[in-house]
């Protein structure tokens, strides 16, 4: 497989992770049933374009519904697929609702192009999860780095940068072996990707008729999601990376990148 072949196959996974996804967290949520659905709105149909990556939702929120708590567990997130954060947020937005709203949402993703993809060596987020201070971990890196050209009075060649660099990447990846007890370490791969789609979104209160978000004619339009994905590979002496499982951990910069 040459680069071209993979790097479609890839944001193919992408583009249908983000449907699977959004997916799940809606019926996290909302646990929608077709009881819930408000006949004063129009079927909306995407011509014919469907498949199977296609989201169709239309469901009736009522200020008394009784929804998830507001903090999603680890375990719960959409089967390991969505950073708890990300759904926390949807469910703190709609647990306190006041008013009755109709939400529909047809959304068919089409294409997928990966932005940018980088590596953070030897740091994960649930390390920095249970130990918060390894939070400053690449910014001692640049601290180290300024606190030499103090000393020097200089700035800093490029094989200095990358030997104080170098040194300190070195020093992560031993106190990471110490932490996790064993010869395995650990790195992670981010993913931003941009997914287009075809979309139709309305939010409507239903008791004035407003729409209080999304399109007020109910139009289909052509929409770009911006989405994050992270993913652990772990990494033993003399044998191939394993690689762990995709993980979306932001969409359209609701949570601010979800960055740890």
């Amino acid at each position: 497989m040459n680069y071209w072949q993979w790097k479609h196959e890839l944001e193919y996974s992408f583009q249908h992770a983000f449907a699977v996804g959004v997916d799940r967290v809606l019926n996290d949520i909302y646990h929608p049933n077709t009881d819930d659905v408000d006949p004063s709105m129009e079927n909306a149909v995407l011509d014919d374009k469907e498949n199977s990556l296609t989201i169709d939702f239309d469901h009736l929120v009522k200020p008394d519904d009784d929804y998830q708590l507001k903090q999603a567990r680890e375990e719960e997130a959409g089967s390991e697929m969505i950073e708890p954060s990300l759904i926390s947020l949807y469910r703190s937005a709609h647990t306190f609702g006041k008013h009755k709203l109709q939400i529909k949402l047809k959304s068919r993703p089409k294409s997928a192009e990966i932005m940018s993809l980088f590596i953070v060596p030897f740091l994960t987020r649930r390390e920095v999860k249970d130990n918060i201070s390894l939070k400053h971990s690449f910014r001692n890196i640049v601290k180290a780095m300024h606190e030499k050209e103090q000393k020097e009075g200089r700035g800093l060649s490029y094989w200095e940068v990358m030997n104080i660099a170098g040194e300190m990447v070195g020093n992560m990846w031993e106190k990471q072996l110490q932490r996790l007890g064993g010869y395995t370490a650990q790195v992670t791969i981010i993913a931003q990707v941009s997914v287009q789609c075809d979309e139709l979104f309305v939010v409507r209160d239903t008791e004035t008729g407003d729409v209080v978000q999304g399109d007020p004619d109910g139009n289909i339009n052509d929409v770009t999601h911006l989405v994050r994905f992270e993913m652990v590979v772990d990494i033993k002496p003399n044998q191939a990376p394993v690689l762990g499982s995709w993980q979306i951990t932001d969409w359209d910069d609701l949570i601010d990148g979800n960055i740890w």
